[in-house]
C-alpha cells in the first residue's frame, strides 16, 4: 500500500502540460464516409458479475529538441484490474484498481503513511455504464480525489519546503500555481480518468469498416476558462477474421496558440492577486511560438465480448519558435495491455 501511495503522489510532479478531463464535451458529429450497404460492427459489452480484466498501465513522457530526445520518464507503470460488481439488462457496475506497482520508487521521498489514514478502498474507483457498456457516471470519484488530494499536499508542501524565493510575493504565486497544477483532481484524471474512459470509450459505437466519423472535442485547460477545440476522426483500421478482434483508430488536431494565450493571462491574473509585478514576458513569448496538439489512439477489442484487449494513447505538443525554427515536443503516452509482463 505504501507504494501505491507513494508511486500515485509523484506522478503527478512530472506533469506540465496535462489537459483536464472533467467536462469534454463532443460536438458537430457528423459522416465524412459512410458505406450503408456495409453491415454494421457494434461494439457491446457481454459481461457477467464477477468477471474480472487485469491490464498493465503505463504512462511515458519523452522531451524532444528538434529530433534530439531530452529526457523521459516512466510517471506510472501498475498492474490495474477492471471488474464487474454486478449485471442487470439496463446496466454494468465495475469496479477499477491498482492491484501492483511496478514503477522504480527508490528515488522519492518518504510519506507520512499512517497520518494519510488511506485505505485500498479509498483508492478503488466505483462506476456505472449503461447495457452496451458506455460510461454513465462514477459512484465516489469525489471521495477518491479528497484523498488523492490529501496525499498531493503532502508532497507538494515538502517540495515547496526545499525552494528559496525573492520574496513573499513569489512565494505566495508558486504556492497558488501548485495548489491549481497539482491537487487531487489533477492526479485522478492522470491515473483513473484517463485509463477507464478510454476503456469504455467505444462501447455503443456502430460503424462500418469503411466509415469515418468527423467530430469536434473540446476540453477545458487546468487555468482559466479557455477550452481547446480538437477536431477528430474516428475509424477502423483492421479486422481480424479469426479472433473477431477490430481496431479503431482515432485522430485529433488542435492549434494551441489562443489558448496559450489565455493561459498566460490566466497566469497574470494570478500573479496579481500574489501580489507579483505584472509583467508581458511570458505573452511576448507566445507570440513566438507556434504551438499545436496532436493524440492518436488505437483501441483493439475483441467483438465477441466487448473487452479491450490493448489500447495505446499518444499525445504530441509542439512548440515551433518561429524565430529560429526549432521544434521543441512533448510526447505522453498512455497504455493499457492485457500482457502483465515487463516489457524489453
Amino acid at each position: 500500500m505504501k507504494q501505491n501511495y507513494l508511486f500515485l503522489c509523484f506522478l503527478v510532479i512530472y506533469l506540465t502540460t496535462t489537459l483536464s478531463s472533467q467536462a469534454q464535451e463532443i460536438k458537430n458529429a457528423q459522416w465524412i464516409s459512410r458505406d450503408t450497404s456495409a453491415t454494421p460492427l457494434h461494439i457491446i459489452a457481454y459481461w457477467n458479475k464477477g468477471d474480472v480484466k487485469k491490464y498493465r498501465a503505463r504512462k511515458l513522457s519523452y522531451q524532444y529538441l528538434g529530433d534530439s530526445l531530452i529526457s523521459q520518464k516512466t510517471e506510472f507503470d501498475a498492474i490495474v484490474q477492471f471488474q464487474v460488481i454486478d449485471s442487470t439488462e439496463q446496466s454494468y457496475n465495475l469496479e477499477y484498481r491498482m492491484i501492483e506497482n511496478k514503477r522504480d520508487l527508490s528515488n522519492d521521498p518518504t510519506l507520512p503513511y499512517e497520518a494519510l489514514n488511506l485505505s485500498e478502498d479509498d483508492l478503488t474507483l466505483y462506476y456505472t455504464t449503461d447495457e452496451t457498456g458506455a460510461m454513465e457516471g462514477y459512484k465516489n470519484r469525489e471521495m477518491i480525489e479528497r484523498g488523492l488530494d490529501k496525499m498531493m499536499k503532502e508532497v507538494v508542501n515538502g517540495e515547496l519546503k526545499k525552494k528559496s524565493y525573492k520574496d513573499e510575493a513569489e512565494k505566495k504565486l508558486t504556492e497558488s500555481l501548485a495548489s491549481k497544477l497539482a491537487n487531487g483532481k489533477v492526479l485522478f484524471d492522470n491515473v483513473y480518468h484517463v485509463f477507464v474512459s478510454q476503456f469504455h470509450t467505444l462501447h455503443g459505437y456502430a460503424t462500418g469498416i469503411n466509415d469515418t466519423l468527423n467530430f469536434t472535442e473540446s476540453v477545458p485547460g487546468l487555468i482559466g476558462d479557455k477550452t481547446i477545440d480538437l477536431n477528430c476522426y474516428l475509424y477502423v483500421t483492421s479486422i481480424d477474421t479469426t479472433s473477431y478482434e477490430v481496431r479503431y483508430d482515432v485522430e485529433k488536431y488542435a492549434d494551441l496558440n489562443e489558448f496559450m494565450n489565455g493561459y498566460a493571462k490566466s497566469l497574470q491574473e494570478t500573479a496579481k492577486e500574489a501580489g507579483v509585478k505584472p509583467t508581458t514576458d511570458l505573452q511576448n513569448q507566445l507570440e513566438k511560438m507556434d504551438m499545436k496538439v496532436e493524440a492518436y489512439s488505437s483501441h483493439y477489442i475483441d467483438m465477441g465480448s466487448g473487452w479491450p484487449t490493448f489500447i495505446k494513447v499518444t499525445r504530441l505538443v509542439t512548440a515551433k519558435d518561429l524565430a529560429t525554427q526549432i521544434v521543441s515536443t512533448k510526447e505522453e503516452i498512455w497504455a493499457l495491455d492485457t500482457n502483465l509482463e515487463d516489457s524489453n
